[in-house]
């Protein structure tokens, strides 16, 4: 039997309605359908466990979608079931993600009671005004009054998410945010740049004139004054998204940037073991059928080479303030190595990357705001 990888991650499918601005496989909530994708987890994770022996995971994350949308006996059935593929001594963090509203004291006992260790709140902007273009169901009080809750109900370790980008924030707003999620004394920050996805509503809306995004420039200046405001408020900058006060990095996003396995469940959930990745079809009603059957669901599978998956390993690294120990890097061959270090000397000359006084490379200050190019060339060398 093969041992586990290190960290689990679950998949649920389900929101409140879909986000202007969103891609990511979500469905609406429905109480019935919750409960006929549970009994399909339970089966997914029964027939994985015949080949995976779940004896050495270290972190759980609970992603979506809105996984706190669920009722509280569902929710409650849910976390049962995945605190039965682990001992709970052995788990450094349980995260789960929350949107503002959907965490009632209810909620928030049965997460602590299973073992929850870690909240990260769906908070996006702190303007109501646009949290309501975008269709975020919340307000930016919702998002206090959730703060409130989970820091009452004994949760110490929170994570605020937040877009930089969204239509109809001008900067003095955006710094005003900034200070407002410093005001609120939470452990970890997320700011992720708006990305245009196809066929989002937000997309359509754009490309047909009714609203404006920020261009480059004021997107780096954007996330800049983030980066200072968080900074002067001593969190660090880990990973090109995320700060922290020290200690209170996202252990098992950490795991995946460092290039270790992990093991995903639900529709449209991904996993890596070694030299396989496979990610679940998101299909949510062929998810439940084929697990009804007792047979996994469909799911679109690739087997790496050698060199593919050093590769993506190493750009991943690079996302870590930490950077990469270039000595450690496992490869197939020399030759890959000396490529990539030549290539690594040419994007140190473009002040895009560093090497450190212990000898790691990382990004600098400017690379930081082109890490998708430094990947690119260390994927195509």
């Amino acid at each position: 039997m093969t041992p586990s990888p290190p960290s689990l991650y679950v998949h649920v499918p389900f929101c409140a309605g879909k986000c202007a601005y969103c891609a990511f496989y979500s469905e609406r909530y429905d109480p019935a359908l919750a409960h006929r994708w549970l009994a399909a987890l339970e089966t997914e994770i029964t027939l994985v466990s015949r080949d995976l022996q779940f004896d050495s995971l270290k972190t759980i994350y609970l992603g979506g979608g809105t996984p706190t949308i669920l009722e509280p006996p569902v929710l409650k059935s849910f976390l049962a079931l995945i605190a039965k593929c682990t001992a709970p001594a052995i788990i450094k963090e349980w995260t789960i993600e929350a949107n503002p509203g959907t965490l009632s004291r209810q909620k928030l006992k049965l997460l602590r009671q299973a073992g929850v260790t870690r909240i990260s709140l769906g908070v996006q902007s702190f303007q109501d005004r646009v949290l309501l273009q975008v269709g975020r169901p919340h307000t930016s009080a919702d998002t206090v009054a959730a703060l409130y809750e989970a820091k009452k109900a004994g949760f110490n370790n929170i994570g605020l998410d937040l877009i930089a980008g969204l239509p109809g924030v001008s900067r003095k707003e955006w710094r005003e945010g900034m200070e407002r999620v410093v005001s609120l004394d939470v452990q970890h920050v997320s700011v992720y740049a708006l990305t245009l996805e196809p066929a989002t509503r937000l997309s359509r809306a754009v490309q047909a004139g009714a609203c404006l995004i920020p261009d480059e420039e004021t997107m780096l200046r954007l996330l800049e004054d983030a980066e200072n405001i968080l900074s002067s408020a001593a969190y660090v900058r880990y990973e090109i998204s995320n700060y922290c006060k020290p200690g209170s990095e996202c252990l098992h996003n950490l795991n995946c940037w460092r290039g270790l396995d992990y093991i995903g469940f639900g529709p449209a959930a991904s996993s890596r073991i070694g030299l396989r990745r496979w990610t679940n079809q998101p299909d949510l009603n062929a998810y439940i059928s084929a697990l009804a059957r007792g047979v996994l669901p469909q799911r679109d599978e690739e087997i790496l080479n050698v060199q593919t998956d050093a590769a993506e390993r190493l750009a991943f690294a690079f996302r870590l303030a930490e950077g990469v120990d270039f000595s450690t890097v496992q490869t197939c061959s020399p030759g890959q190595k000396d490529r990539w270090l030549q290539t690594l000397l040419t994007l140190a000359r473009d002040e895009l990357v560093e090497m450190t006084e212990n000898g790691r490379w990382r990004l600098t200050r400017k690379g930081r705001n082109f890490a998708d190019h430094v990947a690119s060339e260390l994927l195509s060398s």
